[in-house]
């Protein structure tokens, strides 16, 4: 978690708030007459206002000037052999048995020579398969079904497998890289996320809590899955 990021549209919240109370304070020193309770009450519910609409802004404008783009990589080592493992990436129509969240898989027409998968999850908006927004969901996203098209643009036994989402009417994109190699008699999986997210807010959320929770909830369902419980690396 980044903690400029957290802290940063709070202090200028709290900076904007404290100016528009300075100025009404100042207005009210030169003005008697209006130092009614009632209205110190409703000057200090604006001030508030004044606050939430300045984090907000900040959030919108700095994530405007963040960049659209990210790359991001997870791995975990498992026990079973890169053949064992890669039959379970690779088998699509059964991923829904043992990954959290994933409703129903089904086969589209190829695109390009390539197979194309129609996933259904019950993600939020934040968090959709293969790429996320951000870490958080907030209660009113949730419970929200996620229906993508993926692309497998590559597809070579038992090392290397990539899915690219087709989708063009949702503020995000990306693909994502299955890299499985031998290691210690067993078999390391790295994922590697290439993606862009439209939104300015969401790409904030997305650069202050990370974009890294659907692929360590991918490998964790894994290795439960194999019966293990892999450590997650970068």
């Amino acid at each position: 978690m980044n903690w400029l990021l957290v802290l940063a549209p709070f202090v200028t919240g709290v900076a904007a708030a404290m100016g528009f109370a300075a100025a009404v304070r100042a207005v009210w020193r030169r003005r008697p007459e209006r130092r009614k309770p009632s209205k110190r009450w409703a000057w200090r519910l604006a001030s508030v206002g004044v606050g939430a609409v300045a984090m907000a802004g900040f959030v919108a404008i700095v994530g405007r000037l963040l960049p659209a783009t990210h790359t991001v990589t997870r791995s975990a080592r498992y026990a079973a052999t890169p053949e064992a493992v890669w039959r379970l990436v690779s088998d699509f129509p059964t991923h829904h048995t043992w990954r959290p969240g994933l409703r129903a898989v089904r086969r589209l027409p190829d695109r390009n020579g390539h197979a194309v998968w129609n996933v259904v999850g019950d993600w939020g908006p934040c968090i959709p398969f293969p790429i996320e927004f951000c870490e958080i969901e907030p209660p009113v996203l949730q419970h929200k079904l996620m229906d993508l098209d993926l692309e497998v643009e590559a597809f070579s036994p038992p090392h290397l497998m990539r899915t690219r989402n087709l989708d063009d009417d949702i503020p995000f994109g990306g693909a994502w890289t299955w890299e499985l190699s031998p290691e210690q008699g067993g078999c390391r999986v790295r994922i590697t996320e290439d993606g862009f997210i439209k939104p300015g807010p969401y790409r904030y959320l997305s650069r202050t809590f990370g974009c890294t929770r659907t692929m360590e909830e991918y490998l964790k369902a894994l290795g439960a899955r194999l019966g293990e419980r892999p450590l997650i690396e970068s």
